[in-house]
């Protein structure tokens, strides 16, 4: 019973690092299967574009007006780079859906007795929670389509998607036992805590053979790349919660969750878990981005090509690189291979999930 208490700490938490991580996975492995433009993609001329002759018999340039999206980035960058991938299923959508919806799932779940649910009509709270998430989601897709990134279809692929992951997270009956079935995301953080690193590597090697199966796109698209970025991220969450056992001191989310061993809340105390959460995180990044960077490479030159071969992420090059053409391993814009770029990519993520899910509780525990 206090594991199962201690557990709900983690359990809102890492549900929806674990929601988004299928979320993303699902959706930009359709997109990158589906390969659909975005219509902005298929609307924008540029100079070189063919004019129609007018009356006098002479060419006249037709431009289709310029559709600039609504950033900061005057320079056209972010359009740019939103271009670089499909549209179908809408991510934005997608994602927005399970985060929000998800979220209200979670917490009726495992905080009955907020306020929100607590009152006596129970079914109307929860009814009003899921219909502001989803007019949330609804109004993602009219401003994904107001601004040309994606087509109506687009968005009711990310709609369908989004309420087809929801359902699956939301299966209950796992596990099973005396309290009652748990829903998935919870059964994964119990499974996490009670197998400990055994269940954090399985984890690992799950995300990578998911991640060797995404679809090769037609193109390059940065699809994959935000992919093995969650990817990582949940991984080392994972190692965080397995080594951790469930115990620990994260601050509750439900004041009746609070066990006898926990320091009461203040809001000086949440403040000081921020601070410090957030300076150990960042030092975190900055030590393992380097560490990543130099150490990664080395267990990759050291393997036999063949075998390299054998291990590419589905990703298309963007230069040129004779030599690793010729061994078929494709390679960034500063020709760098991509299977190590990639590679330090999700570790480098791993060590802030962890650090975030690991690191920074046993900090707090050791500083009491």
């Amino acid at each position: 019973t206090q594991t199962r208490v201690r557990l709900v700490d983690f359990e809102l938490g890492v549900g929806l690092v674990l929601a988004l991580t299928v979320s993303l996975y699902v959706g930009n492995a359709l997109k990158d299967l589906v390969c659909a433009p975005r219509p902005l993609a298929m609307t924008t001329r540029g100079e070189g574009d063919e004019g129609e002759e007018d009356g006098s018999g002479s060419s006249k340039t037709r431009r289709l007006p310029k559709i600039c999206l609504l950033t900061a980035d005057s320079s056209g960058a972010s359009e740019a780079k939103s271009l670089l991938e499909y549209g179908f299923p809408s991510s934005h959508v997608m994602n927005s859906l399970v985060l929000s919806l998800h979220a209200v799932e979670c917490c009726r779940e495992r905080f009955p007795a907020w306020p929100l649910f607590s009152t006596s009509s129970f079914s109307v709270s929860v009814a009003a929670a899921r219909a502001v998430a989803v007019l949330w989601t609804l109004l993602v897709a009219l401003a994904r389509v107001a601004c040309g990134m994606h087509t109506p279809v687009d968005v009711a692929g990310g709609l369908l998607s989004g309420f087809l992951v929801v359902a699956a997270l939301a299966l209950e009956d796992v596990g099973g036992g005396a309290g009652g079935g748990l829903s998935l995301d919870a059964g994964y953080v119990a499974w996490l805590a009670s197998r400990g690193p055994a269940a954090a590597a399985l984890h690992t090697l799950a995300t990578a053979l998911l991640l060797r199966l995404h679809p090769l796109p037609l193109k390059y698209t940065t699809s994959f790349e935000a992919t093995t970025a969650i990817a990582g991220a949940c991984a080392g969450v994972a190692l965080g919660v397995s080594l951790g056992g469930g115990s620990h001191p994260l601050l509750p989310l439900s004041p009746s969750s609070l066990s006898s061993s926990f320091a009461p809340f203040t809001p000086f105390a949440a403040l000081r878990r921020v601070v410090a959460g957030l300076a150990l995180v960042a030092l975190v990044k900055e030590v393992s981005k380097r560490a990543v960077l130099s150490l990664v490479p080395l267990p990759y030159r050291a393997l036999p090509l063949r075998l390299r071969r054998l291990w590419q992420p589905p990703v298309r090059s963007l230069s040129r690189n004779e030599r690793m053409e010729r061994l078929g391993i494709p390679v960034d814009a500063d020709g760098r291979p991509w299977d190590e770029v990639l590679t330090a990519n999700f570790f480098g993520y791993a060590s802030l999930g962890w650090a975030v899910a690991g690191l920074a509780p046993a900090g707090f525990q050791a500083a009491g």
